[in-house]
């Protein structure tokens, strides 16, 4: 299951890169277009005018200077707000499923011992199977949301016995994090509340200096290094979760 989850996440990521380079896969797709008729028009008259040869070359200046780029910051920024997504999405996952484990082994007194609350209605329409809903009624109970740091180590310390650490992995995808909330719902301003949300999150490798005003907008190369630190966060995540199984 965990390797599933690993598997998936790492997919998620790979689809987002490949967002990254659209501009690049529709400039070369009409590349191969032009010279086609280039080739043939050619043939039939010399004036470049008429024959594509003006088109294809700034086309292919264009691609050559990448100058569409500059048009994707949006892009770049949506990127971002989707490795968020996906990363809490792997996150959620694989708590579940480490929690529906330690509850079938009983090795966790903290989880035996916890209590929940839910009407026979709620039963019913699991089918009166609680087992496949007991780590969701426990993310409910708690208020966890994986899409912030601090929430995503008290839920693995304090029912799965784990201690995700926090270092330059760790602050990097706070970065990430807090430029996400940023971005969807105060258009990509960062707040007071921001600067002091990632006040902690030092050292880090990305946007190491972030004040109240500035507008998150990211490179490519931004969106790649934030996908590598949460590749790194879910591997070393399964590892702490296996170790303990």
């Amino acid at each position: 299951m965990l390797n599933r989850i690993a598997t998936t996440f790492r997919e998620n990521c790979d689809d987002v890169e490949r967002l990254l380079h659209f501009d690049r896969d529709v400039l070369q797709l009409v590349i191969h277009s032009i010279e086609s008729l280039h080739e043939h028009w050619k043939t039939k008259t010399l004036d470049e005018r008429y024959n594509g040869k003006r088109v294809l070359d700034m086309t292919r200046n264009v691609q050559r200077n990448d100058s569409l780029r500059a048009r994707y910051r949006t892009v770049y920024g949506q990127a971002v707000v989707l490795l968020v997504s996906h990363f809490a999405s792997a996150l959620g996952d694989i708590f579940r499923a480490a929690v529906t484990a330690s509850l079938d082994g009983a090795k966790s007194e903290a989880l035996l011992e916890e209590e929940v609350k839910l009407t026979f209605q709620q039963m019913k329409e699991q089918e009166w199977n609680l087992r496949a809903v007991a780590a969701d009624l426990l993310i409910a109970k708690k208020d966890y949301t994986f899409q912030d740091m601090q929430s995503v180590s008290r839920a693995f310390r304090s029912y799965l016995d784990v201690d995700l650490k926090q270092d330059a992995v760790t602050n990097d995808i706070i970065l990430g994090q807090a430029a996400r909330h940023a971005i969807v719902h105060a258009g990509a301003i960062a707040s007071d509340k921001t600067v002091r949300q990632l006040a902690n999150a030092k050292p880090r490798e990305l946007k190491p200096s972030v004040a109240q005003g500035d507008k998150f907008e990211f490179s490519v190369e931004e969106v790649l290094l934030l996908k590598r630190q949460m590749l790194t966060y879910i591997d070393r995540t399964i590892a702490a979760v296996e170790a303990k199984a």
